[in-house]
């Protein structure tokens, strides 16, 4: 399947987890999803720090700290399991997605809780929206 906010499958990443794991060298790995355009946070959900980064010198405690949970968690993640990684795959299109199109995170802080929610209730009234355009398609 494709994705409309990149051009990444999931057939391709799981290709390079299969990689990693049948003992791969990381470098090339990380060498070949360049070449293929992947975004740096799918790079780093699939190699996490298995590939020397000059940058990484450069990054504070906290940001070295927050990057092992973000490993580790991905380590949990990524595995065998392709619905896993189908969503932690659109997880992170969609969190680019999201950077490329309003120039912001969920990390924001300019919205008041009131604001979340109603960004909330809006996303999933179109949620029902759709599956009960889909529901009539099937009847």
């Amino acid at each position: 399947m494709e994705y409309l906010c990149c051009d990444v499958s999931e057939k391709m990443v799981n290709r390079f987890i299969k990689l990693l794991k049948t003992g791969t060298p990381p470098e090339t790995i990380r060498q070949c999803m360049i070449a293929r355009g992947l975004d740096k946070s799918i790079i780093y959900a699939v190699l996490g720090n298995t590939v020397s980064n000059e940058s990484e010198s450069k990054t504070s405690i906290k940001e070295q700290k927050e990057q092992k949970e973000i490993k580790e968690s991905f380590n949990l993640a990524f595995s065998d399991d392709t619905v896993v990684n189908s969503v932690i795959l659109k997880f992170l299109q969609r969190s680019e997605l999201g950077k490329k199109k309003y120039g912001v995170t969920l990390d924001r802080t300019d919205l008041e809780p009131l604001d979340w929610i109603c960004h909330a209730q809006e996303e999933l009234m179109d949620g029902i929206l759709y599956l009960e355009k889909l529901k009539k398609e099937l009847l």
